[in-house]
């Protein structure tokens, strides 16, 4: 194998790349979280009181575990200098915004419904739960890419 060290990118072009890897990764990381939630509702009975909440509580923790690891495939792939660097440095924010949005979800969710409870029927099973990790992972993942990116050039130029 040859080691080869990634061209230079520009730091815009490094956070255009680090968003769409992000909304990639959190669309293909809700979408296996989805599959977990219906094959674990597929496969227990109906007859046990709150299966649909813990195949739910599966699927949020499988979205939320996955996704930055699928963050760095696409990172990776896109040739972003320092994939890992990368997402490492964008999980801190990923994991607060993930918090807050699943926080003001629940909070919005509740206040629409109380508000408008015709509203609860037409949505109840279309709520936009995928939109959780689509709303935090894009975002930590470009700053940290146009962070990195900036960070590497000024360290490169220093040792000049």
């Amino acid at each position: 194998m040859t080691k080869t060290t990634p061209e230079a990118i520009s730091p815009l072009r490094a956070a255009l790349l680090g968003l769409a890897a992000g909304a990639g990764a959190a669309l293909l990381a809700e979408g296996l979280g989805f599959l977990v939630s219906t094959l674990l509702v597929a496969v227990q009975s109906d007859e046990v009181v709150g299966a649909n909440i813990g195949a739910g509580l599966a699927a949020g923790a499988v979205t939320l575990l996955v996704a930055p690891a699928l963050a760095l495939l696409l990172l990776r792939l896109t040739r972003v200098p320092r994939p890992l660097a990368v997402v490492l440095y964008s999980l801190p924010l990923y994991l607060v915004l993930s918090v807050a949005a699943s926080s003001g979800a629940i909070v919005l969710e509740t206040w629409l419904w109380d508000r408008f409870p015709d509203l609860a029927d037409l949505t109840s099973p279309w709520v936009p739960w995928y939109l959780l990790t689509l709303v935090s992972l894009p975002l930590p993942v470009a700053l940290a890419a146009l962070l990195t990116t900036r960070s590497r050039g000024t360290r490169d130029t220093a040792g000049v």
